[in-house]
């Protein structure tokens, strides 16, 4: 989603003409002088930054929680090391991959650029992560699939503990007065 709004947002940009004011953030042109800025506000992309940092926030708990469960006692340590790593330092490497490929679509000078073309190509790659996640995810283990089914039924059987205690509790209350 985020992708998307950047790349609806980037099309915008490239739409708006551009300013007399050089950009002392982007870098200089051959002949010394800077790029110059767009109309448009870069506070815009806060939209998608915080698109993604939400779906971030919502994803690695759900991740780093389904690897510990579904991992055998002796490996847990292990298991969450390695998801640390592949939600950390191999999501980079592989961007850092795709920004190469795509590098001729992001010269210094976005208004030449497809900035917009590089945005939906990282869609897609998402978009084949999903379709990968869900072909993996239905190859995997019952128990690995249902475990938030897993989690209420040991919530179910604490409070079906806590009921049995307060009845016991009931019956010794009782018995007192009876005696």
């Amino acid at each position: 989603g985020s992708q998307l709004v950047a790349s609806m947002l980037e099309r915008v940009r490239v739409s708006r003409p551009v300013t007399s004011i050089p950009s002392r953030c982007a870098p200089m042109l051959p002949d010394g002088t800077h790029i110059h800025a767009s109309e448009m506000s870069a506070m815009w992309m806060l939209l998608p930054y915080a698109m993604t940092g939400m779906g971030e926030i919502m994803v690695f708990p759900v991740l780093s929680h389904v690897a510990y469960e579904g991992a055998p006692d002796d490996m847990k340590s292990l298991m969450q090391a390695f998801t640390l790593f592949s939600a950390g330092a191999l999501p980079s490497a592989m961007a850092s991959g795709v920004s190469q490929a795509l590098s001729s679509l992001v010269p210094n000078n976005l208004n030449h650029g497809d900035l917009s073309l590089v945005y939906l190509i990282n869609c897609g790659i998402g978009v084949v992560g999903l379709l990968l996640f869900w072909f993996v995810w239905k190859s995997a283990p019952q128990h690995l699939r249902t475990v938030q089914k897993v989690a209420e039924s040991d919530s179910d059987d604490n409070s079906a503990e806590r009921s049995d205690e307060g009845s016991s509790e009931l019956s010794s209350d009782e018995h007192a007065r009876q005696s």
